[in-house]
């Protein structure tokens, strides 16, 4: 019988699927942002982000062209990236995309 993972691993492997199937590199900067319609969401990654990988983020209120308030997650210090890169957090494309804004 194959003992269930821990939570701590759950939450671990829940992170890292948010972070690779939204995490999104913005096109002129190498800034890594994630989207919610709910603050508490992105408040409670933010946490859990620094609390179990040491990756530090912002989350800040934004409204749209049409007044549609929405929140964004932003990774944006070249270090706090390069951790998550070496974690391997990101989708290969958002990978690529940050390596080319790197040259």
């Amino acid at each position: 019988m194959i003992p269930e993972a821990s939570e701590k691993e759950k939450l671990r492997r829940f992170i890292k699927d948010i972070l690779i199937t939204r995490g999104k590199i913005r096109k002129n900067n190498w800034i890594i942002r994630i989207i919610s319609k709910e603050e508490n969401n992105l408040i409670t990654l933010q946490k859990e982000l620094n609390r179990l990988f040491g990756v530090e983020s912002k989350v800040n209120k934004r409204i749209n062209g049409v007044g549609t308030i929405y929140f964004e997650m932003d990774i944006n210090k070249k270090e706090q990236v390069k951790k998550l890169i070496e974690l391997n957090f990101l989708s290969n494309e958002a990978k690529e995309k940050w390596l080319k804004l790197q040259k």
